[in-house]
């Protein structure tokens, strides 16, 4: 969800790409380590300045 509204909260308060990782990486990677290869690769463009949606859009 924070990817779809630009960050959200994220980018309201700083958050870096790699608190995200840390943060998430044990929980979802332990439970759904598929889906957490896909998270990695949605979050990734959002931390380099890119809109998720305009991502999605060049798939």
């Amino acid at each position: 969800m924070k990817l779809v509204n630009e960050g959200g909260t994220w980018a309201g308060n700083g958050v870096t790409e790699q608190a995200v990782m840390e943060r998430y990486d044990p929980v979802i990677s332990a439970a759904m380590p598929d889906l957490w290869l896909e998270v990695q690769q949605m979050a990734r463009p959002h931390f380099a300045g890119h809109h998720f949606l305009a991502h999605l859009a060049e798939t």
